[in-house]
């Protein structure tokens, strides 16, 4: 392993600039503030504990003491059933006093369109759906069942969140001892059981393993099969390592240092403070220049956007009536956002607009002659962003309020989605009283279920 500077600036383009770096989580990142900073794994463990009324000392691992309790007489099956209704209970608890921080962290980084975990736990599965508003569709790894990544899974919503090694349910069909890890590892390398799909996505990606707490033979065994050949062979990929338990021992981190020159082990700190600067780092690159301008000319980005706004969209002709939309909502206690640049588009620019997009409680496209017109406008992308926002909201909840800009517009190039959709009157960018009524009680709904 080189001994320079750690590559932050290679890792965090690679995000933002090509969306191919995939994050590979472990328990240390799943810290509970309501159990005292205890990971789930330790929480469930010492439950699992008390339930067999055994005495403990030191650290709780709740692998080992899985197999203990099997060689004791327990079947996994009566322990898969405890443990599911210990992860229910903690889930719940958690949802209420807070997620961990870390993994609210990777759940805003929108850069990561495939998220892996080898944790049973569905804590990150948790945050991505407080972040994003939407269930993240995990798939899970089963020992009694191929799973692999689906060839479309690029085409469907952002991220996709793989359990390595199963994910907790009532039946043993999860990683649930240290054996059990063993064999899904072996099964990853089978050619009967080899997930394809998933390896190949990998082996053209960049890789960070973080807060996972393999040590020495398992994790070179690990890192071996997530990168697809020899360890020495450099294929381009770049592997991080971070985490406690990796860069405490000297046997793991002598060995990378010896076999490749592009895994890295930060050494600044634990997992949670690597997803931090990570976090701090990748928003800042966010924060540059959102299009491509020239010498002289100052970045063009879209203006901020309050949290829980009503996001507006329009052609660029329809400006003036999109004033006028904004200004009648602002004044009813609303806040409203569209765009009013000129130039628009670049990488940076749209993920700064489809932020916007998860962010605002509503979303209002103006439809009009000049959106009928043209194929091609920008607005057309906001529109399949918000499109694509609320196929994923629970509870069928309404998010989008199409609104016609003149009247007798027969609105055939709308979209199937808005075409299903009642559409509310705003002549000239007033809107009507009942679209107006809708906007206001659709934004307090929104505001309530964040309340409770």
């Amino acid at each position: 392993m080189a001994d320079s500077k750690f590559p932050w600036d290679e890792l965090i383009e690679s995000m933002t600039r090509d969306q191919r770096v995939v994050p590979v989580i472990g328990p240390e990142l799943c810290a509970l503030l309501s159990e005292g900073g205890s990971t789930f794994e330790e929480v469930a463990a010492k439950r699992l504990a008390e339930h067999a009324a055994l005495t403990l000392e030191g650290p709780l691992s709740l692998a080992r003491l899985a197999q203990e309790l099997i060689s004791q007489g327990r079947t996994k099956a009566q322990l898969c059933r405890e443990l599911a209704d210990i992860h229910r209970e903690v889930l719940t608890v958690a949802a209420n006093a807070g997620l961990p921080e870390p993994l609210r962290q990777l759940a805003e980084i929108r850069d990561f369109p495939l998220m892996l975990t080898t944790t049973p736990d569905a804590l990150l599965a948790a945050a991505i759906r407080e972040n994003r508003e939407r269930d993240a569709g995990p798939l899970a790894a089963a020992l009694n069942d191929t799973v692999d990544l689906p060839r479309n899974w690029a085409q469907g919503p952002k991220p996709t969140l793989f359990h390595l090694f199963g994910r907790i349910s009532p039946v043993p069909s999860f990683a649930l001892t240290e054996e059990d890890v063993l064999e899904f590892i072996h099964r990853m390398q089978s050619d009967a059981y080899r997930p394809e799909q998933l390896l190949d996505e990998l082996r053209e990606r960049h890789v960070m393993l973080i807060g996972v707490r393999f040590t020495n033979w398992l994790m070179r065994m690990f890192l071996r099969t997530l990168h697809c050949c020899r360890l020495s062979e450099d294929t381009g990929q770049m592997i991080v390592l971070a985490g406690d338990v990796v860069r405490r021992d000297p046997g793991l981190v002598g060995f990378v240092r010896e076999v490749s020159q592009r895994i890295w082990i930060y050494e600044e700190g634990n997992s949670a403070d690597f997803v931090r600067e990570l976090h701090k780092r990748w928003s800042m690159a966010h924060d540059e220049s959102w299009a491509t301008t020239t010498e002289g000319e100052a970045p063009i980005e879209p203006e901020p956007m309050p949290s829980g706004a009503v996001y507006v969209s329009c052609a660029r002709a329809d400006r003036a009536a999109a004033e006028r939309f904004a200004a009648v909502l602002d004044e009813a206690g609303l806040d409203a956002w569209f765009d009013r640049n000129d130039v628009q588009g670049g990488t940076r620019y749209d993920n700064r607009v489809q932020q916007n997009i998860q962010r605002c409680d509503l979303f209002v496209p103006l439809i009009s002659r000049q959106t009928e017109s043209q194929s091609d406008g920008f607005f057309r992308r906001e529109w399949q962003w918000a499109i694509e926002r609320m196929e994923n909201l629970e509870g069928g909840s309404r998010f989008i309020f199409p609104a016609l800009l003149e009247e007798g517009l027969a609105a055939a190039q709308l979209p199937p989605t808005f075409r299903k959709l009642t559409l509310g009157t705003a002549p000239a960018g007033q809107p009507s009283p009942e679209l107006l009524r809708d906007c206001i009680n659709a934004v307090r709904q929104h505001r309530s279920r964040r309340n409770i």
